[in-house]
């Protein structure tokens, strides 16, 4: 009996927690909208970022960091140099 009030116990928390990242990342969505455009492809959105001339330059990220990352570093200048 203790072990399955502590597994509906552990459920609840579980639902909680998920809830709560929900809510937060909306949060998190609107108080910073994207600055760039989406697109779909193959049925996933994807985020990016249209600038520039010449030929095209893919950058991926990871979850450390976002696009608006690279727009403020040094990448947008040196991908607008031309190669040597």
């Amino acid at each position: 009996m203790m072990t399955l009030r502590l597994a509906l116990l552990a459920a609840v928390i579980l639902a909680a927690l998920v809830i709560v990242k929900q809510i937060a990342a909306r949060l998190a969505e609107w108080q910073n909208p994207p600055s760039c455009s989406f697109i779909e492809v193959e049925g996933v959105r994807l985020h990016y970022s249209d600038r520039g001339s010449g030929r095209p330059v893919v950058l991926i990220h990871s979850n450390i960091v976002t696009g608006d990352d690279y727009n403020t570093s040094a990448w947008p200048s040196v991908c607008s140099e031309p190669a040597a």
